[in-house]
């Protein structure tokens, strides 16, 4: 009886297509990048698996900080 009046009102409801609609979206885009990451050249994969295990060898530029002033020691919060 509970399946009978419970069907009854969701068949009305139209909140009922967007988990349709997020699983269609959802195999629209697995489907895309599943047939986008095959079709790639394997010399771009390699490329892309040693990418983190190589080192950077270009020197960075140590950065100099800016001068500032001494701050004040502010007591008015206690």
């Amino acid at each position: 009886m509970i399946s009978w009046l419970a069907s009854d009102f969701f068949s009305q409801s139209p909140v009922l297509a967007l988990p349709v609609a997020a699983l269609l979206l959802f195999m629209a885009l697995f489907t895309v990048m599943a047939v986008r990451a095959l079709r790639l050249p394997a010399a771009e994969v390699q490329n892309l698996a040693e990418l983190p295990m190589t080192r950077d060898t270009a020197r960075i530029a140590p950065q100099q900080a800016p001068q500032q002033a001494p701050q004040q020691k502010d007591d008015s919060h206690v």
